[in-house]
């Protein structure tokens, strides 16, 4: 909740420091490296999760051989990727595909910025394999996004001018290394202890269960993400960032979503390796009542408050956009109210 919260607090500093197309170009990086933290991974976070969460008691050195396996995918596909964008390639991509000049001589940060994210991921997916929920929570979203947020308003304070496209992105870089340095000590703290017993052969059960969770991510990012990258071809940067804050701000439809999703996989993944299936099914029928209760509540003050709540958030160019937030936050109520099922498929 209050990782949503800070990207959304982000996003206003950036829109009220910006010009629309600054502001527009920032939007297309936050979904290029969300697109990168889908690619450098292959679901191998997800899948580390299940088997870090089923074998921490009965199988300690599964379960370390497991989280170093997770991490080092991570990483030796983040090095690929960073040289890939960081090519000539990554330009192109900029300025002939989506149209955004001013992100071009920072293709390097921006994918910097999305293999970070995944290397923080998997560490976090770690820890939530462990059971520690809590660190997990606090230094695998929200600390990040706090610290860029404290970063950005200070400098929004005392030198709003200096507030560069190219000084986001350090400050989000440099918050994003910070966390994965605090989750890095925790889950070195936290692993189980190597046991006599020998660890069981885990890398191809990982990619069995890793690859369609993969797919299955990378369509519904084509199908739900890309939404910014068609805008940039065939409209103009201000259209972009009107909609990027539009949907920044319908984020908050799936706050409790997020809560929900954050502690229920390791407890799924545990329960159902014991057997427990009418818990588990007690447990997501509970999460999703939860979940539906504050969605609505919250679709109920987009229709009455949407328009006014753009104009303060973004500033009053962004109230155009009250249109598109009640597209947005109607899908993403939908979504709500349906629950965790992704969880337990």
């Amino acid at each position: 909740m209050v990782a949503a919260i800070c990207a959304i607090a982000m996003s206003a500093i950036v829109t009220r420091s910006l010009s629309t197309e600054g502001a527009g170009a920032f939007f297309l990086a936050m979904s290029i490296a969300n697109f990168l933290l889908l690619w450098t991974t292959f679901g191998v976070e997800r899948a580390a999760l299940r088997f870090i969460a089923e074998n921490r008691s009965a199988q300690p050195s599964t379960a370390r051989r497991t989280v170093f396996l997770a991490i080092a995918i991570t990483i030796a596909s983040s090095c690929t990727i960073v040289c890939l964008m960081g090519s000539p390639i990554g330009v192109l991509v900029a300025e002939r595909v989506l149209h955004a000049p001013l992100l071009a001589p920072c293709m390097l940060s921006v994918a910097i910025w999305g293999v970070l994210r995944a290397i923080l991921s998997a560490v976090t997916e770690s820890l939530r394999g462990l059971h520690r929920v809590i660190p997990a929570a606090v230094f695998g979203a929200a600390a990040d996004r706090f610290l860029c947020v404290l970063a950005l308003g200070l400098l929004f304070a005392v030198a709003q001018d200096r507030i560069t496209l190219e000084a986001v992105f350090h400050i989000v870089i440099g918050a994003l290394a910070l966390c994965i340095l605090c989750n890095g000590f925790l889950l070195w703290r936290y692993m189980p202890p190597q046991s006599d017993r020998p660890a069981h052969p885990i890398l191809s059960k990982m990619w069995v269960v890793a690859w369609p969770s993969w797919l299955g991510l990378l369509l519904n990012f084509a199908t739900t993400r890309t939404n910014l990258w068609i805008l940039s071809g065939c409209q103009t940067s201000h259209e972009v960032a009107m909609f990027g804050a539009a949907l920044q701000a319908s984020l908050l439809m799936v706050l409790a979503l997020q809560v929900v999703n954050g502690v229920l996989p390791s407890y799924v993944a545990e329960m159902f390796s014991q057997g427990k299936r009418d818990n588990v099914e007690t447990l997501l029928r509970t999460s999703a009542f939860c979940v539906t209760i504050p969605a609505l509540l919250l679709l109920l003050g987009f229709f009455v408050i949407g328009r006014p709540l753009l104009s303060v958030a973004f500033g009053p160019l962004y109230s155009g956009g009250y249109t598109v937030l009640l597209l947005l936050v109607t899908a993403h109520s939908v979504n709500a109210v349906t629950g965790s099922h992704g969880v337990l498929l």
